[in-house]
């Protein structure tokens, strides 16, 4: 381990020389430089030595393409997440003049900033969105006390009269990995780094990571995250609403043996903890009012108001479920019913039914409809519509499995 940090404090003492190389570049990476060599490779692959890489993936990074304003080693749970974009992971996040370094669990920026922008709000939900996760498993913590990040060393004048100051992409970045951080640590990288026992420091991240992962609650946090800190007003004003929505084409590869889905999707990058976690209400009445407001006004431009009037959210009755979110028409003025199906991604290839729901489509057949709405959050979309699924799921059009048993006694 000690050989560990003896190239972490031999990358520290070469930064500035590194940058200064890479200043003659136009501030482009130098991938052929030892210290870009020590960084991506030496010190990455006795992180590795330290965890069980079945289970976890460790991830350095200088930036892409141009040199990074702060360097960082990730060490992400696959099941969880394997980029620094969403997700929990651990991160080393060292100052700008790579003089401290900063051990913390982080929340991925690249979801909030997808829905909300690269901008001040983005980065504000994201703060919210720790502070609530962080009081929710604040019994986890690996320490006592938690530090201040102070990722920009602006007393450093030394350093910033020979670098410069940061324009706005840097200082966002900088923001959100403050903003997104908790359970923090600080070390010095001078001699008292070597007197450090951060090969403990990181079994004690690790225990918290998994007490996370494995609490009743834990997985259900991760996955809401953006969800929880997402507010009505922040949907988008303006929708698409004008279109034909894509008719569905089943898949002539889909296969329903269960262990040839089980060895496929095994070492899938979707197979998460959560993958099979139900959408939080804020997304899926997102999506219900989407679907709404797109039926009323395929019958406006249809001509028929008197049944766009007619349309009943069946979704905000609340004393009877019939497996179906709205009631609409189709330009006929025949009855259909529609259940919305919504999530936050761009695209999904499966989501979850309900046995209600499977009981619906049976009985309505050919006028139950199943709407599949993609990004929800962000720009909505009708991406399929499946009528009648209880009569493709019997033709092998499309596959319904149980991932859930009620126990009876």
């Amino acid at each position: 381990m000690i050989e560990l940090q003896k190239d972490i404090l031999r990358f520290s003492i070469n930064w500035e020389t590194y940058l200064e190389k890479c200043q003659k570049t136009n501030g482009g990476n130098k991938t052929d430089d030892e210290i870009y060599k020590l960084f991506f490779y030496e010190i990455e692959n006795k992180f590795k030595l330290l965890v069980d890489e079945r289970v976890y993936k460790v991830k350095s990074s200088l930036g892409s393409g141009r040199v990074t304003a702060i360097p960082w080693i990730g060490i992400m749970h696959k099941e969880i997440t394997e980029s620094a974009q969403k997700g929990i992971y651990l991160v080393y996040l060292f100052s700008r003049n790579a003089k401290k370094c900063f051990s913390a669990m982080e929340i991925g920026a690249g979801q909030f900033n997808r829905i909300f922008g690269e901008n001040s709000k983005s980065t504000e939900r994201l703060k919210a969105a720790k502070n609530k996760f962080q009081h929710h498993f604040s019994h986890y913590s690996p320490f006592n006390d938690e530090c201040e990040i102070n990722l920009v060393n602006a007393e450093d004048k030394k350093f910033i009269e020979k670098f410069g100051e940061l324009n706005n992409k840097p200082n966002f970045k900088i923001d959100n990995y403050i903003a997104g951080s908790f359970f923090a640590k600080e070390y010095s990288l001078d001699n008292s780094f070597l007197k450090e026992d951060i090969q403990n420091d990181l079994k004690k991240y690790l225990n918290t990571y998994e007490s996370i992962i494995n609490d009743p609650l834990g997985i259900s946090h991760i996955e809401y995250l953006l969800d929880s800190v997402y507010e009505k007003t922040d949907l988008p004003k303006k929708v698409d609403l004008d279109y034909e929505i894509p008719e569905f084409i089943p898949n002539p590869n889909l296969q329903k043996s269960d262990d040839a889905f089980d060895k496929k999707n095994s070492k899938s990058k979707n197979n998460k903890k959560y993958s099979f976690s139900v959408p939080s209400k804020k997304v899926g009445r997102a999506g219900e009012e989407y679907v709404f407001k797109f039926e009323y006004n395929k019958l406006v431009k249809a001509g028929r108001q008197d049944l766009a009037l007619k349309i009943v959210k069946q979704y905000e009755i609340l004393n009877y479920f019939p497996g179906y979110d709205i009631k609409s028409f189709n330009k006929n003025g025949d009855e259909i019913y529609i259940e919305v199906k919504s999530t936050k991604s761009e695209v999904k290839s499966y989501f979850e039914i309900s046995r209600n729901e499977v009981e619906a489509s049976e009985k309505l057949k050919d006028q139950y409809f199943i709407y599949h709405v993609v990004d929800v959050l962000k720009n909505p979309k009708i991406m399929k519509s499946i009528q009648n699924p209880s009569k493709k799921i019997e033709k092998g059009e499309i596959l319904i499995d149980p991932f859930m048993y009620q126990l009876r006694f």
